[in-house]
């Protein structure tokens, strides 16, 4: 708990609270007061629920420390501070303790001044900082040293701690704590301290023995004469608030506190005062010696306590102001000092303090705003009425909430009543009321009068009385004011008859009628009507071609401007035109700029030649800009509008646009402009927002310019910085003017949702790529600005060179131009032509890769080549100099393919071949040189000279790659690699090798006794292995035994339920993984498992593989990967490499920390258990090492054990200088005696007096003594040696110098009797001298065939002789055997155990079992190969159905190419019916009788023809839908085919599964060919889906055709040659697919002989266990051998099951495939509801195209009566057209011919989309406008035409979509088959039924309605010429 308090009191000392013991209730309510008004546990004063309700909570203080309060420090008298006085002398002072020190104060100095202020100061930790007050010595005793010092608060607060004084000083033998809160008017004592209480006229008691919360007592507690500094005192507040209650429930305390008034008033303080009384001392102040007086003195270094200020619970702290008064910060509305008041507007209730309860928010007790309606600042409260009177109301209200309005106003009940405008004026017209001019406070529901109403007159009304009643005016009105007087309205033009008039006598007029009788016609209408039911007619002038809006009231014409004709003026005159509203234009080719000017194809992106594109620091300027209009004023308003491409991630930032007046005028009265000229009138900061075809407009508002029309002005364009953006140029096409629209009438009078509209076309029209969508919607806004801005319409002018005809376009003006002219007028070339003339303009055909753009030099036709491009004049790759087009690079350089244009070769002269490179721009190298431009050496070689590079030679082990230094051709080696090649290692390391990866070489280790080493010879690769099958454990154990559980497959580990929670089991090695292993450095360790059960836990640390070893016995653990098994076998392969392991899990051990572990390897631990419920099986595990060549033996050498080279001064020896050299010893014999060797020490030499050459190197033992000598130290003479040269035996004894006896000599022991008295023997083998027939080494026996010794030794029989030859061979063979025995002893190293015989039919079984099992595996591998056999046929089957699915598809291509080209002969033929329409026309109006005759029999064959057209598209559309009949057919043929293979294939497979249990080790060969199958099915389904979203992609490409079909600008070759490209793509697909089954199938051909040869080779292991079987009783070496090469076949078998499972896996996948497939199939069925609709959409197309030709057919047959007539009139005009219909035909041919040669239209396609037909496409885009111009003239019949198109092409659609469908099924269900045929031929007959012939009858009486286009006709017939000329380009010539 005091940890909790402490926490939230950061500023509280945490010594303060641990000194003193607080517990039970006191601690409670110092939480709930000083945490809770610190704001640690705490809510707000007020907050704001969410429906936004103010709640309100008692404010609990924040609790501050005294030091942090502004605090007045009073010390009386004044001069008792030490350090006041002028006196040296009563400054001076002594310490009170033993040992006394004497200082004196200094008031001036900082050091020695000691003021009042230190007093309540922060606290200092640090002793040496301390500061404090301190007081006068007792200099005057016995005079009273009576002191008192007083902290004045300033404020009211709340005592909130105990309160602690620190004496710097003793503490006085007596004092007073007394507080006030009246600011010191009076004060009360809070404690009395005195060594005697009595002195006081008091009992002592404790602070424990406090009873009341109020009590004043006496402590003796704090008065003694220790300590004699840092002594404290202290007041005790918490004990008494712990008086509360024994309740230890925070509700209790504060309800009793609440309730207790007095400890309140007792913790409330303004002022502390502290009375000093008796001063510390030694009891020696008696004497009156100034030494002991000089030590009695006060000296206060802190007081220290916690209050809060007192808030009266309405605030929660205070704060000083700018008078520095502090006062609370207030909440509750509440107001004053203490927060004692309410504000002034919230005196609803009285005032009161807040309350603690309940708990724990309290009770606000806030003071509450008075119901003044907001129209009153203060309020008192009532006691009577028990709430708060409004004072002073304003806004003219009244009463107690000032819910009332005075006299002479009234309540507005339409706004609240807390509203500004609550109380509104009466307002009574005095004409109109009786008596004052006062009104009704309430409404009057019994006269139904309103709040407000005044007094009215008689035929007066209205509430303010200023009406007359319905029927009568002019109540204020003269005559007589005061009096209404009678309507007088014409009720013909009044609405509804109707006689009430206004209150100034207006009648109601209709719409038209005006005056104010309504008896005449407005201004803007005409026709008075003489009915009362109708109006006025509106005049409809046109806004802009009238000159006014009234017309002739009678007639009803208006006033046209110039060149404007029709009644309402909306008509134009011959050969004119009105402007586009963005005609006010200026191009930016025409500006002066060092912009570089550029035209490009397609032209749609800019308006005119070109444009400009500029980059930073350039200008672009604008000249001759003007504002010329025909308005009424010289100045109007406009926007300017630069358009341009700009294409970036970010904008271009900084820009500027100035507009000035150039340096001339032109007016049309030659008056001057009236501003200077050069004056500046615009600078605009601009930014361009990135886009193509975009605009700059600037802000409507802000940017709009004033020009005045007789100025010329001058607009300049700076492009600064562009401010970090990605590209360097933008290009600026023209500089547009934009009038405003508020200038206009038709803008003036529209609506505002007309405005809205208006101002889109303003904001369209100003943007290219929304400026024809502006010209489409916005033609009759346009006409009524533009003739309005122009007085009228302008003249067309067209170019008599350029153009085909005088008369232009009436919206826009644009004239029809020749072929590749353009421009309004048609006065110059279109970008992509030049040579303008009367021929038109020549094509400029500029290359595409050789020129950066496609259009050329409008005067010269020079293409813009790019950098490297042959030029006219330039000799070209191609040898050519008259290059125009850009075909071919400059000599010596090549196409740049990314850019476009040519780079410089630039090929090194040196290093080069030739210096002409290639089309990549790759030049030819000499052998050993390399780089594109053959100026580096290849990598690898060095020194490049002219001659070539030579070779680095760079070792490829030691050095980082082939290359060298360029110059020197030093090699960059590994890091311990080093020589010019890298051949070497550095000093200190060995072994350049591979395994080494990065280092290259090996460091030596020599356990620090050498710092060089080379390879070792004699070692090969070894495997320490262990196998943990068949229930072995090889000797590894386990941390914890009861998981283990061998089994026949491997060792199985369960995790122990009970084991503690992050830990598992390890297994760990046995020794002959330990010990010196450092041959294993840089090899592996591998081991695999199988997690059987359980997911491994989810937070597991990843110790999996931990060694431990080295000098210090340090632990490593494995980091490269986590060794986590899988659900299959995994194995785990960790590289014993210093990188590759950690000791913490963030820092690797050094490579010699690394080596010292393995050098001294004492542990290596597995973890095989991996969380709760979790099972592994571990199978096996091994590390690589290296071992000893033996005799005989194999295996592979290897080069990474080191042989060192050891310092001699250690006197080491080994491989790794492991031991010591010879003759020499450990250094520290004791530690080796406790510990064993240290092969770290170093050794010294053994002492052995030069009588050994060896020692042991642990003990320092002597072991190779010379002979004859003994000892340790070989320091004595061997037994029976003559001493001291133990050089000879003694006497009578032998082996001195032999190994009979290790150096000792024994007795000779010789018999007497047998030697016949001599005793010494022969030295090398103790042979006495035997006599006679004594034999025997000792000559103790007879010799060979004699008997009785003691008889001297007498001859045996002569029998004995005979048996003395078989006697030795029997001796012979006795040693043969032994030593037989001992040998096969020695050799057998089998754990077995058991008898021999029992391990040998042990072996012999599983031998047998070896047999049986390879013979199944034959057996089930022929199973296998027939299964093969069958899936291959099933291959090919299914090979050839894809066959026969491609083979359909050029098929169904050629169906839709027949529909196309019908389709196209159907739009051919309406197009032709069209010209001999207009042609028709044409005769009829100017041509003779004659003429007329003629053209009207023409048409009349052109009908008949076009009848014979249609029935001819009528058949062979149904010959084609029969044709797709037919192919659906077969495609359900082919899918039912699909779905028997794939039957058949799922047989095969669960026919494999079978057998999947006893597969042989080559089975597993065949999981390489089942992937490859999966690959094949996998990618032959992303071929498909492939397939699909190209035909998708080609069926929305044939829908934007066929809507472009529909339009004049159609291009039907582009679509017949995407459909050829399609139709090509998709055969080349299918010829894929196919190559791709071939070779699969040829793969599983391949695989089934190889499980032949597998077969074979089993035949070939049953004869060799066989052989083996009948060799084992006699060599049993190679009986071990069999054995474990049975358990290498099992364990190979296991594997090959698990491949076999896999391989079933993958079978199964193959399956799932099948099924996808089938879904595929499904989907693709679903569009045959697609084709269902579009074939119904067709047939309702064909019945409306029906309807609509039955009247044009009645139409056509009277128009065929009439033209028999003018038949001769029409002669001459035809034979002008015959020409045009010439060329026509000869396109249609040439477009026939064309489409019989798809591969050579392809190619021209290419050409024509780049060179001709974008500029067409650019061309009739321009003549769009006048098109539309020229069909808006067009009756119904041209619209029923145009709808039998639109029929015609939906109609292909249909079948184009049907084709689509169809070819996209790659499975069908071919039950849906049957109906989707029906559809089809419901489809046809609907088709075909369509009545024609009744269609062509009502096209022809459609003739008579053609009475519009007579006075057309001649531009109509110019318009067709045109488009024919056009047409005329677009002819490919094959």
């Amino acid at each position: 708990m005091q940890s909790t308090v402490l926490t939230c009191l950061p500023r509280l000392s945490q010594t303060f609270f641990l000194r003193n013991n607080f517990h039970g209730p006191v601690l409670f309510i110092l939480i709930l007061q000083v945490c809770l008004s610190s704001g640690q546990l705490t809510q707000p004063c007020e907050s704001v629920d969410i429906n936004g309700t103010i709640e309100y909570n008692a404010c609990l203080g924040s609790t501050e420390a005294l030091y942090l309060l502004r605090i007045d420090p009073i010390v009386e008298p004044e001069n008792a501070t030490c350090g006041y006085s002028s006196d040296p002398q009563r400054r001076i002072f002594c310490t009170l303790n033993l040992e006394i020190e004497c200082g004196s104060c200094d008031a001036t100095m900082d050091s020695l001044a000691h003021p009042p202020e230190n007093i309540y100061d922060e606290p200092s930790q640090d002793l040496s900082q301390v500061t404090w007050w301190q007081s006068i010595s007792w200099y005057d005793y016995p005079v009273p040293l009576h002191l008192n010092v007083t902290l004045e608060f300033n404020h009211t607060y709340l005592l909130n701690s105990d309160i602690m004084i620190v004496f710097q000083s003793g503490r006085p033998q007596m004092m007073v704590l007394e507080k006030s809160s009246d600011y010191g008017l009076t004060w009360e004592p809070y404690q009395y301290y005195a060594q005697d209480c009595s002195e006081f006229g008091m009992i002592a008691k404790e602070n424990t023995e406090i009873e009341t919360p109020t009590e004043v007592i006496c402590s003796e507690q704090y008065s003694g004469e220790l300590p004699y500094s840092n002594g404290q005192i202290i007041f005790p507040m918490q004990a008494r608030l712990g008086l509360l209650t024994n309740s230890p429930l925070p509700g209790d305390i504060y309800a009793a506190y609440e309730l207790n008034t007095d400890l309140q008033e007792f913790q409330r303080i303004t002022d502390l005062r502290i009375r000093l009384l008796y001063p510390a001392t030694n009891g020696l102040e008696w004497t009156a010696q100034p030494y002991y007086l000089l030590q009695y003195y006060y000296a206060i270094s802190n007081v220290e306590a916690f209050v809060i200020c007192d808030c009266n619970l309405h605030g929660q702290f205070c704060e000083e102001d700018a008078d520095n008064v502090v006062s609370c910060v207030c909440n509750h509305n509440t107001m004053g000092y203490n927060c004692e008041i309410c504000q002034p507007l919230y005196n609803n209730r009285p005032w009161q303090r807040g309350s603690y309860i309940p708990y724990p928010t309290g009770t606000a007790n806030e003071c509450q705003m008075c119901n003044c309606n907001n129209h009153a600042d203060s309020c008192h409260y009532n006691e009577t009425l028990g709430h708060g009177i409004c004072e002073n109301c304003y806004d003219n209200a009244l009463g107690q909430f000032c819910e009332i309005c005075v006299d002479g106003y009234y309540r507005n009940t339409t706004v609240p009543a807390s509203d500004l405008e609550s109380c509104i004026e009466c307002g009574c017209e005095e004409l109109g009321i009786e008596g004052n001019a006062t009104c009704a406070q309430y409404p009057d529901t019994v006269r139904n009068k309103p709040i407000g109403q005044c007094n009215c007159k008689h035929m007066v009304t209205g509430r303010s009385c200023s009406d007359c009643i319905p029927g009568f005016f002019g109540l204020v009105l003269d005559p007589n004011p005061g009096t209404c007087k009678i309507c007088l309205c014409n009720l013909i033009g009044t609405q509804s008859a109707s006689n009430v008039c206004a209150q100034d006598g207006q009648c109601p007029c209709k719409t038209g009628t005006g005056s104010l009788d309504c008896s005449i016609c407005k201004d803007g209408f005409h026709t008075y009507p003489v009915l009362y039911t109708e109006d006025c007619i509106p005049c409809g002038c046109d806004y802009g071609g009238a000159m006014s809006q009234v017309c002739d009231k009678v007639a009803g014409t208006c006033t046209c401007r110039q060149n404007i004709n029709g009644d309402q003026c909306k008509g134009l005159t011959p050969e004119h035109y009105y402007e586009y509203l963005d005609s006010n234009s200026y191009e930016a080719w025409e500006a002066q700029s060092t912009c570089e000017r550029w035209s490009d194809l397609p032209a749609d992106a800019f308006t005119g030649k070109g444009f400009r594109r500029c980059r930073m620091d350039q200008d672009l300027i604008f000249t001759d800009v003007m504002g010329d209009t025909s308005l009424d004023t010289d100045v109007t308003i406009w926007y300017l509008v630069l358009r341009y491409s700009y294409v970036s991630e970010s904008p271009w930032e900084n820009a500027r646009l100035v507009v000035s007046v150039g340096g001339n005028s032109l007016t049309a009265t030659d008056s001057p402009c009236p501003i200077a000229a050069l004056t500046e009138i615009s600078s605009t900061d601009i930014m361009f927002e990135p886009g193509e075809k975009v605009a700059w407009m600037g802000n409507l508002t802000v940017d709009a310019l004033n020009m005045n029309r007789l100025c010329r002005y001058v607009v300049t364009v700076y492009f600064e910085e562009s401010g970090g953006a990605d590209s360097d140029y933008i290009d600026i096409d023209e500089l547009v003017l934009l009038p405003e629209l508020n200038q206009f009438l038709v803008y003036q009078v529209a609506d505002p949702e007309s405005q809205v509209l208006y101002d889109d076309c303003l904001l369209d029209i100003a943007t290219l790529s929304t400026r024809e969508q502006a010209i489409h919607n916005c033609q009759e806004f346009f006409f009524s600005v533009s003739t309005q801005l122009n007085n009228g319409v302008e003249a067309c002018e067209c170019s008599f060179v350029g153009s085909l005809l005088s008369m232009c376009d009436p919206y826009g003006g644009q004239c029809i131009c020749k072929l590749g002219v353009g421009g309004r007028k048609c006065d110059q070339c279109l970008p992509g032509y030049y040579d303008f003339g009367f021929t038109g303009c020549i094509p400029c055909n500029c290359n595409a890769t050789g020129s950066a753009a496609l259009a050329c030099d409008f005067t010269t036709g020079q293409c813009p080549c790019y950098d490297g491009v042959a030029r006219l004049g330039q000799l070209s790759t191609l040898n050519v100099t008259d290059d125009l087009q850009c075909h071919a690079c400059i000599n010596y350089y090549f196409k740049d393919k990314d850019r476009g244009g040519c780079l410089p070769c630039n090929c090194n002269e040196n290093g080069s071949e030739s210096l002409q490179c290639d089309q990549d721009g790759t030049c030819y190298c000499k052998s050993t040189v390399s780089n594109l431009k053959c100026d580096s050496c290849l990598v690898g070689y060095y020194n490049f000279s002219s001659i070539g590079c030579l070779e680095c030679l760079c070792d490829e082990i030691g050095s980082i790659g082939p290359a060298c230094d360029a110059i020197s051709g030093v090699c960059t080696c590994k890091t311990y690699a080093v020589g010019d090649k890298c051949s070497e290692c550095q000093t200190g390391y060995f072994n350049l090798d591979v395994r080494n990866d990065y280092d290259g070489c090996q460091q030596c280790f020599c356990f620090g006794h050498g710092s060089e080493c080379t390879t070792a010879s004699g070692f090969v690769g070894a495997m320490i292995t262990s196998d943990f099958t068949n229930m072995n454990l090889d000797g590894w154990v386990a941390s914890d035994s009861t998981a283990l559980n061998p089994d026949l497959d491997g060792l199985r580990i369960s995790h122990p339920p009970g084991l503690a929670q992050n830990t598992y089991v390890y297994l760990i090695a046995p020794s002959k993984y330990t010990g010196f292993q450092l041959s294993s450095y840089s090899n592996r360790i591998t081991y695999s498992m199988m997690l059987d059960l359980g997911p491994p836990a989810e937070e597991i640390d990843n110790r999996f593989l931990v060694l431990q070893g080295g000098p210090e016995n340090y632990p490593l653990y494995y980091i490269d990967e986590p060794f986590i098994p899988s659900e299959t076998r995994t194995e785990f392969v960790a590289v014993l490499r210093e990188d590759k392991w950690t000791f913490d899990g963030s820092s690797h051990p050094t490579t010699t920390e690394f080596q010292a572990i393995l050098a001294q390897l004492t542990s290596i631990q597995i973890r095989v258990t991996f969380g709760p419920t979790t099972v592994s099986t571990l199978y096996h595990f091994a590390m690589e090492t290296a071992e000893p060549l033996v005799d005989g033996g194999g295996g592979s050498a290897v080069t990474y054990v080191e042989e060192c080279v050891c310092d001699q001064a250690t006197l080491t020896g080994g491989l790794s200088c492991e031991t010591c050299s010879q003759l020499n010893r450990r250094e520290n014999l004791t530690a080796v005696a406790l510990v064993g060797a240290d092969p770290y020490h170093t050794c010294v030499p053994c002492e052995c007096n030069d009588r050994s050459t060896d020692c042991d190197a642990l003990t320092g033992i002597c072991t190779a003594c010379q002979l004859g000598t003994a000892g340790d130290n070989c320091q004595e003479c061997a037994e029976n040696v003559l001493v001291p040269a133990c050089a000879e035996c003694i006497t009578d004894h032998y082996g001195f110098g032999t190994t009979l006896f290790e150096g000792a000599c024994a007795d000779c022991a010789c018999n007497v009797t047998g030697t016949g008295g001599i005793t010494s023997c022969q030295n090398d083998d103790g042979q006495c001298p035997c006599t006679g027939n004594y034999g025997g080494l000792k000559c103790d026996r007879c010799t060979y065939n004699f008997y009785n010794f003691a008889a001297a030794c007498v001859p045996c029989p002569t029998c004995y002789d005979l048996i003395r030859d078989h006697y030795f061979t029997l001796v012979s063979e006795s040693q043969n055997a032994t030593i037989r025995t001992e040998y096969l002893i020695s050799q057998d190293n089998s754990s077995v155990i058991g008898p021999f015989s029992e391990r040998l039919q042990a072996t012999y079984n599983q031998m047998l079992q070896l047999v049986v099992d390879s013979i199944n595996v034959i057996n089930e591998g022929q199973d296998i190969g027939m299964d093969l056999d069958e899936l291959n046929a099933t291959m090919y089957e299914l090979m050839a159905t894809l066959d026969a699915a491609a083979a359909s598809v050029p098929i169904a291509n050629a169906s839709a190419v027949a529909t196309e080209a019908n389709t196209t002969a159907g739009f051919v033929a309406i197009a032709a019916f069209e010209l001999n329409l207009q042609k028709t026309y044409q005769i009829l109006e100017n041509g003779t009788f004659d003429e007329r005759h003629l053209v009207l029999a023409q048409l009349r064959e052109s009908l008949e023809d076009m009848q014979d057209l249609f029935y001819t598209l009528v058949a062979e559309t149904t010959i084609q839908t029969r044709r797709i009949q037919k192919e659906t057919a077969d495609l359900r043929l082919i899918v039912e085919n699909n779905n028997e293979i794939s039957e058949a294939t799922l047989n095969i497979v669960q026919g494999s599964q079978a057998i999947h249990d006893n597969t042989t080790s080559r089975t597993a060969m065949l999981l390489t060919t089942a992937s490859e199958v999966e690959d094949f099915g996998m990618n032959t389904q992303v071929r498909v889906e492939t397939v699909q979203t190209r035909v998708t992609e080609t069926d929305l490409l044939a829908r934007e055709k066929s809507v472009m079909a529909t339009t004049p600008n159609s291009n039907a070759e582009n679509d017949v040659n995407s459909l050829a490209l399609s139709a090509i793509s998709k055969g080349m697909q299918a010829e894929s697919v196919t190559e791709v089954v071939l070779n699969k199938v040829a793969s599983s051909t391949s695989t089934t002989q190889a499980v032949a040869e597998a077969g074979s080779d089993t035949d070939s292991l049953i004869t060799d266990v066989n052989s083996t079987i009948s060799n084992v009783n006699s060599r049993y070496n190679r009986v071990i051998a069999a054995n474990n090469s049975v358990t290498a076949s099992l364990q190979l078998s296991m594997e090959t099951f698990a491949a076999a499972e896999e391989m079933l896996e993958v079978v199964n996948a193959f399956d799932r495939q099948v099924g996808a497939a089938q879904a595929t199939a499904d989907q693709a069925l679903t569009s045959a509801d697609a084709i269902q609709s579009s074939s119904g959409a067709n047939l309702q197309k064909a019945q409306e195209l029906e309807i609509l030709l039955a009247p044009i057919e009645a139409d056509t047959r009277q128009g065929k009566e009439d033209a028999d007539t003018a038949y001769a009139m029409a002669e001459e005009e035809f034979m002008a057209l015959f020409p045009v219909n010439e060329r026509a035909n000869a396109i249609a041919t040439s477009t026939a011919n064309t489409l019989n040669n798809i591969d050579t239209i392809t190619e021209s396609v290419m050409t024509i989309n780049t060179t001709l037909v974008a500029p067409a496409g650019e061309s009739c885009e321009m003549f769009t406008p006048t098109i539309s111009n020229l069909e808006s003239l067009v009756t119904r019949a041209s619209t029923d035409a145009q709808s039998a198109s639109t029929a015609a092409s939906t109609s292909r659609r249909m079948i184009e979509q049907l084709l689509d469908d169809v070819g996209n099924i790659n499975h069908v269900d071919t039950s849906s088959l049957p109906a989707l045929q029906q559809r089809i031929n419901d489809a046809s007959a609907a088709f075909t039924q369509a009545q024609f012939d009744v269609a062509i009858a009502s096209l022809k009486s459609a003739i008579d309605e053609q009475q519009v286009w007579l006075d057309q006709t001649l531009a109509e017939a110019d318009d067709m010429r045109r488009q024919i000329d056009s047409l005329e380009s677009f002819r490919v010539r094959t």
